[in-house]
């Protein structure tokens, strides 16, 4: 490629004795170098060897693709720039049918990375996602169940199914606030009779419900119209009764029962209503009534089981083993019977709920809390230690919110063994999750003070108002708490907070009331005049 030569005269590039050459280096006078570059050469050289290896690995890709059996690709969707996304198509294309065949055939560790081939190709494939999204959901990784589909939603946001997807995942993990975020983001400004997007409204007003925002939830109801479907009369159902208007739930359930008759999640939740209201007797003629009416239905059958057990009776037993049996691999119905035995502060049969669940491969959480929580509802305090150590150990999924409950149960269970110091450690764990529902933050408030931990109820309470001002549960129950302990400097400051909501809770009033009447009549004037108006307001 290059030569020395003493320049003996006028140096000629266009010599023939330096054809072929890229380069000459040449000796001038006094032993200096210099070197002449040929680069026409040099350019056309280094042209013809990329277009040698451009052809040659874009062969190497081609043939590869032959021997793997892509179909539709040939030698020029490689080789041309422009006809590479046609290239890309019918790769994500093989590599979907190959995932489809793998997970068909069972092959659960050839599907993962066929799948991450597809979606890197062919990002706004959906199907792929849904089905990534199912593998992630099956080995507890929830976060990136949902990474994984929100990646997908901006062309999904009409396809109700993958929407109702998204939306289960954040469910089961009680992530409310990236749910409403998520369902803002895609809603439009004005109203729609689009399914999609009247799911997501629903979803966003039952976020705001979960998080004791029932103000809110209402107002999107009636922005959407959803209290013409029966989700949307459900939610607002809910709302009354967690305002403890249990005459106006109930009302409201009985009033929509003609409408739509056959739905069972309308007449399992007004059956609920009754239950927890104490009329034992027509709670359990309606769950006669319903088992007859859908014998094969998980909720009916689960009310009954819940009559037998109030009654003592003997068949109990035999419709529990039948029930495990006939759905010992759904998920929601295992969740039902956990529910019941945590009500019943039933560990034993929550446990056994557990082990069936475990056995058909189900997410284990929910299960798990229901047998610690229904053993701190027997007062077993012993126990649900245990079980909450076991059940962190188990934690595969490392879902915050789980351990975070874990840790209010452990509060419990230590306040009642009168170890103090360890009960506030695991109840400021509690109290530092910020996804805590407004529900399960004034139960935990209401079970502490059941023993004797009036002040750690407050302030868990006055925590969960002080991170959200229109968490109608935890303020209702706190100003409740404060009366109970005759702060009524302090009554004083949070009332008009509640008072401002809607439908601030009339039975709350009235015990306000009543206490104040029983202290010397010059005292809290303000306070009394508030009340007063309030109740007389409400009718």
């Amino acid at each position: 490629m290059g030569l020395d030569k003493e320049l003996p005269g006028v140096f000629d590039p266009q010599s023939p004795l330096w054809r072929g050459r890229l380069w000459v280096r040449l000796v001038l006078p006094q032993g200096r170098y210099r070197i002449h570059f040929f680069w026409r050469r040099i350019v056309i050289v280094l042209l013809v060897l990329s277009l040698g290896g451009w052809i040659a690995g874009t062969a190497t890709v081609s043939i590869m693709a032959w021997k793997r059996g892509v179909d539709g690709v040939s030698y020029f969707d490689v080789v041309l720039p422009w006809r590479w996304p046609d290239y890309r198509a019918a790769l994500s294309r093989h590599h979907w049918t190959e995932a489809q065949r793998a997970h068909a055939e069972g092959r659960t560790r050839e599907v993962f990375p066929l799948l991450h081939a597809v979606l890197r190709e062919d990002p706004a494939n959906l199907e792929a996602r849904r089905l990534m999204a199912i593998y992630y959901i099956r080995a507890g990784y929830f976060k990136f169940a949902v990474e994984c589909l929100e990646l997908g939603l901006p062309a999904a946001a009409a396809d109700l199914d993958y929407v109702k997807l998204i939306f289960g995942v954040l469910e089961e993990q009680q992530d409310d606030e990236h749910a409403l975020a998520l369902a803002s983001r895609f809603l439009p400004a004005e109203p729609t009779q689009s399914l999609s997007e009247l799911y997501l409204a629903l979803q966003a007003a039952t976020a705001h419900f979960h998080r004791g925002r029932y103000d809110q939830a209402e107002a999107m109801v009636a922005q959407w119209g959803l209290e013409r479907s029966v989700e949307g009369q459900l939610l607002l159902a809910r709302c009354d009764w967690e305002r403890g208007l249990a005459a106006a739930a109930i009302q409201r359930l009985e009033s929509e029962e003609s409408r739509f008759a056959g739905r069972d999640e309308l007449a399992r939740e007004l059956l609920r209503f009754k239950r927890e209201s104490g009329d034992g007797g027509e709670w359990r003629r309606q769950a006669h009534l319903r088992v007859l009416a859908l014998p094969d239905g998980p909720g009916p059958r689960v009310d009954w089981i819940a009559s037998l057990l109030s009654t003592r009776d003997a068949d109990a037993e035999r419709e529990i083993e039948r029930f495990l049996k006939d759905f010992n691999r759904d998920a929601a119905a295992l969740v039902l019977l956990a529910g019941l035995a945590t009500d019943n502060a039933d560990p034993a049969l929550a446990g056994r709920v557990r082990g069936v669940a475990r056995a058909a491969g189900l997410s284990a959480n929910a299960f798990a809390l229901a047998e610690v929580q229904a053993a701190i509802n027997a007062n077993n305090p012993t126990l649900t230690l245990e079980l909450a150590r076991d059940a962190a150990t188990g934690n595969a999924e490392g879902n915050p919110h789980f351990q975070s409950a874990l840790a209010g149960l452990r509060a419990l269970a230590l306040y009642a063994d009168g170890e103090k110091e360890r009960g506030e450690i695991e109840l400021q764990v509690f109290t530092n999750h910020d996804g805590t529902r407004a529900a399960d933050g004034v139960w935990l408030a209401r079970e502490l003070r059941r023993r004797g931990a009036d002040m750690p109820a407050q302030r868990l309470l006055q925590a969960a108002v002080n991170l959200d001002p229109l968490n109608q549960a935890a303020l209702t129950e706190l100003v409740r708490v404060l009366a109970d302990l005759s702060r009524y400097d302090e009554v004083t400051i949070y009332l008009p907070q509640l008072l401002a909501m809607r439908k601030p809770s009339r039975e709350l009033l009235r015990e306000l009331s009543l206490k104040l009447e029983s202290l010397p009549p010059t005292s809290f004037p303000a306070l009394r005049t508030k009340v007063g108006e309030a109740l007389a307001a409400l009718g």
